[in-house]
């Protein structure tokens, strides 16, 4: 069962997170643009981490 679905969309580029509580990992990220897509399924657990390792790649890259 989907629980909640959030989509942003940026010329292009369109980013997907949907959670579903029905599956194993409950966390869906799909980023799609017009030549490229990526789809991922995340365990909600692993979710802290995940943030974590994107905030560090992007507070580098400042």
């Amino acid at each position: 069962m989907i629980e909640t679905r959030h989509n942003y969309g940026r010329h292009d580029t369109v980013c997907d997170v949907i959670y579903d509580s029905g599956t194993i990992t409950p966390v869906y990220l799909g980023l799609h643009n017009a030549t490229e897509s990526a789809e991922f399924n995340i365990d909600r657990q692993d979710l802290p981490k995940v943030i974590e390792m994107l905030t560090a790649a992007l507070a580098a890259n400042r």
